[in-house]
């Protein structure tokens, strides 16, 4: 449902490196109607760990939806 992408901010706190296992946290952090008919706009929160729960990377990433 995704038809664009606004923003997208990323930070890499530390290095993933072959064999790490990584674990990803998404979260809806916000969700409005748009002045657009028919469209939406989304924030996603994103986190990412690395087997000893240490964060790797995190982000932030604003999206225009199909509503429906």
């Amino acid at each position: 449902r995704v038809i664009g992408l606004v923003n997208c901010n990323w930070d890499f706190a530390a290095p993933v490196r072959i064999g790490d296992t990584v674990h990803a946290t998404v979260e809806v952090v916000e969700l409005r109607t748009s002045s657009r008919p028919g469209r939406e706009v989304a924030t996603y929160r994103f986190e990412v760990a690395n087997q000893r729960g240490e964060p790797v990377q995190s982000g932030r990433l604003i999206v225009v939806l199909r509503a429906g």
